[in-house]
Parts: C-alpha cells; structure tokens; sequence
C-alpha cells in the first residue's frame, strides 16, 4: 500500500504528503477538542475566515465566510479593466480585503469538467502520470492544456481496477481567473469545483486544482488549543515513557545495594563457617585422642596385673598421657622391664633415684610412663 492509497485524491507526489498530514492534522484536533471542556474550548475557539470567490459565467463574486455568515465584499466582472488600468484605478482608491485564514475559488461546472474513470491495478503507484498519458483519451483536453487533481473512491477486486474521482480545468480559464485575482491582490490556495466532488467543506476539500508552487501559505489559529494539547500529549506520553525505565533503573540500583550487603553477609558467614568447621575439626581431634586412651581403670588393673607380689603401690598420678607411680618393692630395678612389657604403657623410667626404706628395707621408687594411645577401651 502506499501512499496514494492511504490519501487519495491528490495531484503530485508532494501534495500527495502534505494533503495526507493536514487530514491527519486536522482529525487529530478534533480528537483532542472532543475531550476539552466547552468552556476552554469556547475560549480558544476561532472559526476560520474564508475569502470565497465564487466563479460565475460573467463575473466572480467576493465573500466572506466565517462559520455560518457570509458578507459579499466584490464582485469582479470579466470584461472589467485591464491589469495596467485596474492597477492605475487602484492608486486612487487601493482595494482592501480582510485578512482571511484561507482564499478559495470554487469553479463552476461549465468551467471544470468531473468524471469518473477506472485504471488498472498495476497503476496505482504511477496513478498521475498514466492520468497524464491518457488525458486526451478520457477528455476533450491534452495533458499540457489542463490542471487537474484525482482522488481514489474505492477498487474493484473482481475486475482488477481502481475507480478514481477525476476533475479537470483548462490551464487558460484558471490562469485567466488567477490574473484577474491578482489585480486585486487575491492569491488563492486552493482552486476547487463547486458542488458534487469531494467535501462540502471548502476547507477540507480534497479538490485542488493548483499546483503546489501556485499555491499561497496560511497559518490558521483554530489549531493553537490543539497544538499546546498535543505538545501536552507528546510531553505526557514521554513521561509514561521515561517513567517505567527511571523507576526501573533505581530498583535495579537498590538491588544492587542490595546484592551487595547480601554478597559482604554471604562472605561473613563463609568466613564464620570455616572457622566453625575448623574449631569442630580441632575439637574432634583432640576428642579422638582423648577417646583412643585407655580407661584410668584398665590403666589400674594392667599395673595390679603385672606388678608382683612384693611390690606395694602408694600412689598412681594420671597426668594426661603420663603415669606416675609411687610405691616400695624388694626388687625395684626389675619392674621397670616388667613395665615396658605392658601394651599399654612405653617409656618407663624412673623419675627419681631410688632409696632405701630403713624401717622395712625395701626399696622406694617413682617410675614415670606414657600411655600407649589407640588402645582404648573398657
């Protein structure tokens, strides 16, 4: 689809884009002015001023038009003064127009010829310069003698053709009329048909049969309200943009504080749980040391197992892994190897020179050993 085809009606190219903006323009400000309060709107409202000059068989009439009034102003015949007298008529008395939004000149039908005609499909992105080509063919005119301006009404898909609205008016009548308009400093923008083509609105009509660079710029004032509203939307709309990706990017900066303190907690409590497992290590190491010595009772019944019969035990000191024995035996340098015979017990000695007893003459003696861990038990 292209642009034809979205707004049809047009003469060039060019006024196929600015025809199809200032529709769009135009809905878009009765769109917005449909939600403003009729009070606001009352007050930014301005019907536009119309220079109409409407073209008759003899002469052409001057009006007027603002909304439903029309106030004739001129009328200017064809057989008046030339342009050289009327421009001297003028320095007498100078001819002075309201100050119009828009200057249109409606055609008569016997000065415009409108008629309906079908193209094939495979025209329609060239729809004007096949129109040129066959002008001769569907009017009594050549494509040189005339301007004109089309619009499409609709297709046919059954017979594979365009149906277009096509008007035509002879280069001579409308120049004629522009330089009659000149001599009166009236400057159209927009040439259009009276009656049967196109809207009845002189203002959104899509008939024009000037081209672009014939045609005089205006700048109406009905849109002011329109346009502050749509800056307004535009302003709005860039807020509920922008608003989701501000509001986003500081929950993302508050995750990432976030993520942060979680990764400092998450490091602290890595730290703490190696050292926990390290103290726990520690503390089964020495719990299996202490668990794989033997008991202070089988430490005691090994001794009254080997010690013999002539050898009396004072004391027995259990110092962590070292034993200390005190006693008195007849033969004291003998328990030492029957000590080292133990399972239990390594690295006897004795912790102190042996004496002498003067009241029974036994021997009296200290032997130190260690306990041989892993040999625990009951």
């Amino acid at each position: 689809m292209n642009l034809q085809t979205l707004a049809p009606g047009l003469f060039t190219p060019r006024d196929d884009a600015e025809s199809l903006l200032r529709r769009l323009w135009n809905w878009w400000c009765g769109e917005i002015l449909y939600f403003v309060p009729a009070g606001i709107r009352k007050a930014f409202d301005h019907q536009e001023q119309i220079l109409l000059v409407t073209v008759h068989e003899r002469e052409m009439a001057v009006e007027l038009v603002h909304g439903k009034e029309r106030q004739q102003l001129d009328k200017i015949r064809f057989d008046s003064l030339s342009a050289v007298e009327a421009e001297t008529a003028r320095s007498d008395r100078p001819l002075a127009y309201p100050e119009a939004d828009a200057v249109v000149v409606e055609l008569s039908s016997a000065q415009a010829v409108h008629r309906q005609v079908s193209l094939p499909f495979g025209t329609e992105d060239r729809i004007a310069e096949v129109l040129g080509y066959e002008m001769d063919r569907l009017t009594p005119f050549l494509k040189d003698d005339v301007y004109f301006h089309y619009r499409v009404t609709g297709r046919d898909a059954g017979r594979r053709v365009i149906n277009i609205d096509l008007v035509v008016a002879l280069r001579k009548t409308v120049d004629d009329i522009l330089a009659r308009l000149k001599e009166r400093r009236i400057v159209p923008t927009k040439v259009t048909l009276r009656g049967g083509a196109g809207s009845s609105d002189r203002t959104v009509s899509p008939v024009n049969l000037l081209p672009p660079d014939r045609r005089a710029a205006t700048a109406s004032k009905r849109t002011l309200l329109p346009t502050a509203l749509t800056a307004l939307a535009a302003l709005l709309a860039a807020v509920a943009i922008a608003y989701p990706l501000v509001h986003q990017k500081i929950q993302l900066i508050s995750l990432d504080d976030e993520t942060s303190k979680v990764s400092q907690a998450a490091i602290v409590a890595e730290q703490t749980r190696d050292e926990i497992a390290e103290a726990v290590r520690q503390g089964g190491f020495f719990a299996d040391k202490w668990a794989s010595m033997p008991t202070k009772i089988r430490l005691l019944n090994e001794l009254t197992r080997i010690v013999p019969d002539d050898t009396w035990l004072a004391r027995v000191q259990i110092l962590g892994t070292t034993v200390r024995i005190h006693g008195e035996s007849e033969g004291a340098s003998s328990l030492i190897g029957l000590i080292e015979a133990s399972e239990l017990l390594r690295d006897v000695r004795f912790s102190s020179p042996v004496t002498k007893n003067p009241r029974t003459s036994n021997d009296r003696f200290v032997i130190e050993a260690q306990v041989e861990t892993g040999k625990g038990g009951a």
